[in-house]
């Protein structure tokens, strides 16, 4: 019993890394994308 609690805890740890090494990878991406679309806007207008 006593061990089970201790996986049940490494896996609640686990899925809270999980979530949050999603939630800086869709960060980056939207930075990423930000940057993207703000350079093709200063391309497009410089032209």
């Amino acid at each position: 019993m006593r061990n089970l609690n201790i996986m049940n805890r490494n896996g609640v740890t686990q899925d809270t890394l999980c979530l949050r090494w999603h939630s800086i990878c869709l960060c980056q991406r939207l930075y990423v994308f930000r940057i993207l679309t703000l350079s093709l806007f200063l391309i497009l207008y410089a032209w």
